[in-house]
């Protein structure tokens, strides 16, 4: 899996007034559109997303205030860092 280091996406999401004279706003496209919009980012820069690989354990390093995710360990056995 390519390393997604580095890579930060900005997501703009369209909110449309309604015709009536309601103050409230929607989004168009619906909560579903921002993670599509985010998928075709992370593949456009090269990450790889996998449904239903179910996590079994986040891997991490260091201790305290200084400790990170660096990978998952996938059900199946697979490690992903």
């Amino acid at each position: 899996m390519a390393s997604l280091a580095g890579i930060h996406s900005i997501f703009v999401v369209r909110v449309a007034r309604p015709a009536t004279s309601h103050t409230c706003c929607w989004r168009q496209g619906g909560v579903g559109r921002i993670a599509e919009e985010l998928a075709a980012g992370l593949e456009e820069r090269g990450g790889v997303i996998e449904y239903r690989a179910n996590v079994k354990e986040i891997i991490t390093e260091g201790a305290g205030d200084a400790v990170r995710a660096v990978g998952v360990r996938l059900n199946d056995g697979r490690v992903i860092r």
